[in-house]
């Protein structure tokens, strides 16, 4: 019986630690690259919501309130239709 115990999980010599150490990375990158896609497809289908209901006749507070959006980006979004 060994002296030590080597977990496989945790003892790494120095290739598997940089071979760990990259795909963490990748998977970190990876992880943060969907966050971001995710927040931008959010606000793209708020935004969207809000030209529906601009185009509805919905006053800016209405879609304020449903939407999130401040008065002044509404406003951008009604001049931007224009």
């Amino acid at each position: 019986m060994p002296d030590k115990y080597i977990n496989p999980f945790t003892d790494f010599g120095f290739k598997e630690r940089q071979d760990y150490e990259d795909s963490l990375k990748h998977y970190r990158d990876m992880e943060n690259s969907l966050e971001v896609q995710h927040k931008a497809g959010k606000k793209e289908g708020i935004e969207e919501v809000a030209l529906n209901m601009i185009a509805d006749g919905e006053s800016d507070a209405k879609i304020s309130k449903y939407t999130g959006l401040e008065i002044e980006q509404i406003e951008k979004l009604r001049n931007k239709g224009k």
